[in-house]
């Protein structure tokens, strides 16, 4: 059986934390020529295939020296959509999940049996705002995810009231307490996250021949964290900005493309070792398939 060390199986931790962070977007545009409304409803057709690409780079600044920790994932998924007295019912299907690790300690390596279990199901009103009702688990991983972790925020942006003009700008706080554990490594970990976003429409702009309403975000997080390792304590306090761009597609009534550029730095505490710096970047790409 592998065995990994202490801040090998830290840094690993921290990265896959990472993943939980919410995200936005920002990037250029034509000014739109009309005002636009921006609704969430059942889709025509009434389904949708999300790709999504991630890569985190995690630098745990431990006594010994940095030890950077790069995760990449690969994603696939499917979601169905059905009316509900709340506004809608989304369930998704993780059909693929690939992935990979790589430090000095490790070397690079494939994410083993990223097998998922259960479905991911959450109601939601056509502002956005939603509840999870049900969460897939990674039985291989002998990994699960909290109900407030949200995994498909990023699919599904918090959207204004009225008429949209361009230049017209809303901010959004989402405070979200997410938590995992992950028995491959005997570690547990539940975070407090705030971020503030502000949302700008910038425009249209047109891809591969088809208009898209463009839409800006600039935000700041704060994150804190306790983790379990084996029985050891970590405090985690991280604070950090976000930038990038999402693509809304108005005959789907679905955001179409989205890119996120995140960077967050702070500490961890690890008690009577002391407490060490710690940074996180996060490049995530995601589009559309139908």
């Amino acid at each position: 059986m592998e065995r990994r060390t202490v801040p090998a199986r830290l840094a690993t931790l921290f990265a896959a934390g990472a993943m939980l962070a919410t995200t936005a977007w920002t990037g250029p545009g034509t000014p739109a020529a009309a005002a636009q409304v921006l609704r969430y409803g059942v889709p025509s057709p009434p389904t949708a295939t999300y790709h999504s690409a991630d890569t985190i780079v995690s630098i745990a600044s431990m006594p010994g020296g940095d030890l950077p920790t790069t995760i990449s994932t690969l994603a696939t998924l499917v979601l169905e959509f059905a009316t509900d007295p709340v506004g809608l019912r989304v369930t998704g299907t993780v059909a693929n999940l690939d992935g990979s690790m790589s430090n000095p300690m490790m070397g690079s390596t494939p994410i083993p049996d990223l097998d998922v279990a259960g479905v991911l199901e959450f109601v939601m009103d056509s502002r956005g705002k939603a509840e999870i009702t049900a969460m897939p688990e990674f039985p291989a991983m002998g990994m699960q995810m909290s109900y407030q972790s949200n995994m498909a925020q990023p699919f599904f942006p918090p959207l204004p009231d009225g008429n949209l003009e361009p230049g017209a700008t809303w901010v959004d706080t989402t405070e979200v307490s997410p938590g995992m554990e992950a028995d491959v490594v005997d570690a547990a970990m539940d975070a407090n996250s705030t971020t503030v976003s502000t949302y700008t429409f910038v425009g249209d702009t047109v891809v591969d021949g088809r208009m898209y309403l463009h839409i800006a975000v600039a935000g700041t997080s704060e994150t804190e964290g306790t983790m379990d390792m084996g029985g050891m304590q970590i405090t985690q306090n991280m604070t950090g900005s976000l930038t990038g761009l999402l693509l809304w597609d108005t005959e789907r009534g679905l955001v179409a493309f989205g890119h996120t550029s995140q960077a967050m730095e702070g500490t961890a505490s690890m008690g009577a070792m002391g407490t060490f710096g710690s940074k996180v970047t996060v490049s995530s790409h995601f589009r559309l398939e139908n």
